[in-house]
């Protein structure tokens, strides 16, 4: 059976299964008017894999300052702000730059809009090379400002932070934090069985997909909740 079962895996990582269930999962969350497609968030999760020495393509990270190096893989999403779900996945080996690369990529990959998009992330993208980086992409960053007592400078400016947006963005960015905890304390995602950056790839692509399954259940009942109540201001009249 682990036989059958491991030659069945491989198939769906070589038909690239995963991208193509989670680009489905979107189709139907924008058929439902689901996802915004201009403001947009960054995430990434160091810790998306278990502590191997067997994995090659595992790499030393830690998630903060302070905090033991393990060996695991970088997963990074693109979150679309209005609900929360994610519309892009990538999975790399973890490095000093890894996290914008990862972004600026994710990026290059949607589809060109009319509409300008906006990106929404943490301090930690608050550098001249990445803001850089966005714009060229003809999207707009909305990156929180990484200001302390040894950085008084940002590269994000007064003519991004005015805007009522940027705000907002720095708010709904953090529906990302949802994702990534389904993702470790249900999807399996905190320890995978898998190792390689192929599986691991394939693995954190699929767990977000079916994260979407758990996410459109929860908004859809929502919406038939507001349309009910909406149409029957009072149980008499339902």
């Amino acid at each position: 059976m682990a036989s059958v079962f491991s030659k069945n895996r491989d198939r769906l990582i070589e038909g690239d299964i995963a991208e193509a269930f989670l680009q489905e999962v979107l189709k139907a969350a924008d058929a439902r008017a689901l996802l915004s497609h201009e403001q947009l968030s960054r995430g990434e999760c160091s810790n998306a894999t278990h502590q191997s020495v067997t994995d090659p393509d595992a790499r030393l990270t830690r998630k903060s300052q302070g905090t033991a190096s393990i060996l695991g893989h970088l997963g990074s999403v693109l979150m679309d702000n209005r609900h929360g779900l994610i519309v892009a996945t990538d999975v790399r080996a973890p490095s000093y730059t890894a996290e914008r690369e990862a972004a600026v990529e994710l990026l290059t990959r949607l589809e060109p809009r009319a509409r300008r998009r906006t990106l929404g992330a943490d301090k930690g993208y608050d550098a001249p090379d990445f803001v850089a980086d966005v714009l060229a992409c003809g999207v707009t960053p909305h990156v929180a400002q990484n200001l302390h007592a040894k950085q008084t400078t940002s590269a994000i400016g007064r003519r991004t932070t005015r805007h009522a947006g940027y705000a907002i963005r720095q708010i709904k960015r953090k529906l990302v934090e949802d994702g990534f905890g389904w993702g470790k304390t249900i999807g399996g995602l905190r320890q995978l069985r898998h190792r390689g950056h192929p599986k691991v790839a394939w693995s954190f692509a699929f767990t977000n997909a079916a994260y979407h399954l758990v996410r459109l259940r929860t908004l859809l009942r929502a919406g038939v909740a507001v349309w009910r109540a909406r149409r029957c201001p009072s149980v008499d009249s339902c």
